[in-house]
């Protein structure tokens, strides 16, 4: 994605537009250095730029959209992926580290989520 002499705050949207509108299968590689690399800036730029426009740091954002895109697969009662598949899947460097940051996000654990949708 290409920014054409937009502004510097600019920038950030384009960046929460770019996380949005990714698929699930781009998830496993979507971090800071990526995204950097896609907008042809450097990381620290980046990161600093989105965190005085959004208030958030990137990394905490993408974790956060991670975590949210999770939620809806956990949800599909025809989804049959296990924990650790879908950490790989969103690109966490372990599935103890995925299920560490998603109770921390929502308070309880992806396992408990799951089955909290299971047909009775």
């Amino acid at each position: 994605m290409k920014l054409n002499g937009g502004s510097p705050a600019k920038m950030s949207y384009c960046v929460v537009e770019f996380i949005l509108t990714r698929d699930i299968t781009e998830f496993e590689f979507l971090n800071v250095n990526s995204i950097a690399q896609e907008f042809k800036v450097n990381r620290s730029y980046l990161s600093q730029r989105f965190k005085l426009d959004i208030k958030y740091s990137l990394h905490e954002y993408i974790l956060m959209i991670k975590i949210l895109r999770s939620l809806a697969m956990l949800e599909m009662r025809e989804n049959h992926i296990s924990i650790d598949e879908l950490s790989k899947k969103m690109g966490f460097s372990s599935s103890d580290y995925f299920r560490r940051v998603f109770k921390q996000k929502m308070g309880i654990t992806p396992g408990k989520y799951k089955n909290l949708f299971k047909s009775g």
